[in-house]
């Protein structure tokens, strides 16, 4: 009975292993193909989820009984842990393997979200954030790092190509999907579908993957990584409460900006006395295209996070409802599906200067926030902005895919996950920082478009336009709704000031070691 019951499991484990070895392309199993897909769905959860979840914590708040003040604890914390995470997985990567830190990452991140999804306690909701933050930070560089590394060189233009439609189109979809649950299903729905994908994702991955196991003898670095946690801590305390409580004039706000400035500098003078036996080595920047790529980078952030005041406009101002508003966002992908494999095809094979496509999306990108500047109104329609975001979606493909190619093209393969980890960051900081501004200039944007409106609205004027006999408390609110549009259009084109800003950067990258 056991050796007959024993000899056909075995005869269909054989039968599976030799599907799986299987050659669809040279140097291309079917198993390879599997871990491939289950790296790209890893990467669209990464590239989607903070989207995700800036669409659904109002509603998860609201459920948990929680004030603006104790909703935002839930980014905080998870954001902190994330940062910081994603800058220790190259690390985590030579001590643990990449299998073991890609698998646990997934099982922790979807059971931390099924959790997430059925708890009604803040507190608990708030540490689970912590914890999910953790594990998603080993999402990008463990993805990236397995596309690259299964295609064979002749390949690789494919993989990036593959790698820059998927990134790109999970950040533009992200707002849908989150939407599309709050209008037809619950914000608990939507944490249970990522699970679902991140156990789908590991399971593929922790099963097929082949990859090098663990280092011997890799240093730790814990005073390293306290430091640069309490630096994002402290930042991201200052970006969350920063105006509400008038910035400088409240003592926390002092207290946390000090914590944030001095761990930094710490952080950075000890990451460089350890030099090469440091968690991530920051003398990488002497290598000219990842500083140049990571300060591109940075701005890049800017544009790509000023699509949330874009988001905010549509629901507020036009009625949009959730998930019509995140559609707009998606006309992004017209664009990014074309636009993203040319460009990135064009630059790792060598044929065009990567300056030329860097120099396009800068072009592009402030132009279509101008164009939406322009178009900003309380009458838009959806398709009033479909030329401008579409733009967008090809400005996007122009910039993230090239220079992400020529920030790893650029270093030993060795050290291309730290590449990777940096170049993700400085994204995430610079679109912080930019949300955080374009916050504060909004409002200040409204106070003063709201004060010139109130003050012109003399009985005279409101006879010239027919609104005499308009209630008071009528007119006020159609006063507010003007002001409003008029600060959203404003942020736009503060967004198009800021992107042409990048510009003079683009000449000082060069190109990147030719390809095998």
């Amino acid at each position: 009975m056991t050796a007959g019951a024993a000899s056909p499991a075995g005869a269909v484990a054989a039968e599976v292993e030799h599907e799986l070895k299987l050659e669809v392309a040279d140097g291309i199993t079917v198993g390879k193909l599997l871990v491939m897909a289950a790296a790209l769905v890893s990467l669209f959860v990464d590239q989607s989820f903070g989207a995700v979840y800036a669409a659904i914590q109002n509603y998860a708040g609201g459920s948990l009984g929680a004030s603006a003040d104790e909703l935002s604890w839930t980014n905080i914390g998870f954001n902190s842990c994330y940062y910081t995470v994603i800058l220790m997985t190259p690390w985590l990567i030579r001590k643990v393997g990449r299998r073991g830190i890609f698998g646990a990452g997934h099982v922790f991140f979807a059971v931390v979200s099924l959790y997430l999804s059925v708890t009604t306690s803040l507190h608990e909701f708030i540490i689970g954030r912590c914890i999910e933050g953790i594990a998603q930070g080993t999402f990008f560089v463990c993805s990236v790092a397995t596309v690259l590394t299964l295609c064979p060189p002749k390949y690789r233009g494919i993989a990036f190509s593959v790698f820059s439609v998927t990134s790109l189109s999970a950040a533009a979809s992200g707002s849908f999907v989150g939407g599309w649950f709050i209008d037809h299903e619950s914000w608990r729905g939507a944490l249970m579908l990522y699970a679902v994908l991140a156990v789908f994702a590991g399971t593929i991955v922790a099963l097929l993957l082949e990859a090098p196991g663990p280092e011997k003898d890799v240093p730790s670095d814990w005073v390293g990584i306290g430091f640069v946690f309490l630096a994002f801590f402290g930042f991201q305390f200052v970006s969350a409460y920063g105006e509400r409580r008038d910035w400088l004039a409240d003592g926390w706000i002092v207290t946390y900006s000090l914590l944030c400035a001095g761990s930094f500098i710490a952080f950075v003078f000890w990451e460089l006395r350890r030099g090469e036996r440091a968690f991530i080595r920051l003398s990488l920047f002497k290598t000219g295209n990842l500083a140049v790529g990571s300060a591109l980078g940075f701005g890049l952030g800017a544009p790509l996070f000023g699509a949330n005041e874009f988001l905010l406009y549509a629901q507020t101002q036009l009625g949009f409802p959730p998930a019509t508003a995140g559609a707009l966002l998606m006309l992004r992908i017209i664009a990014i599906v074309f636009v993203a494999p040319t460009a990135v095809l064009l630059v790792n094979a060598d044929k065009i200067n990567v300056k030329l496509p860097v120099a396009l999306g800068f072009v592009f990108v402030p132009a279509s926030y101008a164009l939406l500047g322009m178009q900003t109104t309380y009458v838009s329609h959806f398709w009033t902005f479909g030329f401008a975001l579409i733009l967008s979606g090809a400005g996007f493909a122009c910039l993230f895919s090239p220079i992400a190619n020529v920030t790893v093209r650029s270093l030993p393969p060795a050290l291309s996950p730290q590449g990777l980890a940096i170049f993700k960051l400085v994204l995430l900081l610079g679109g912080s920082i930019a949300a955080t501004a374009l916050g504060v200039l909004y409002d200040h944007s409204f106070d003063t478009y709201l004060s010139l409106l109130a003050g012109s609205a003399t009985l005279r004027h409101l006879s010239e336009v027919g609104l005499q006999s308009m209630p008071a408390q009528a007119y006020s609110g159609l006063v507010q709704a003007q002001a409003a549009v008029l600060a959203y259009a404003d942020n736009s084109k503060w967004v198009a000031l800021a992107s042409l800003l990048n510009i003079p950067l683009i000449f000082l990258l060069k190109p990147p070691p030719k390809n095998p």
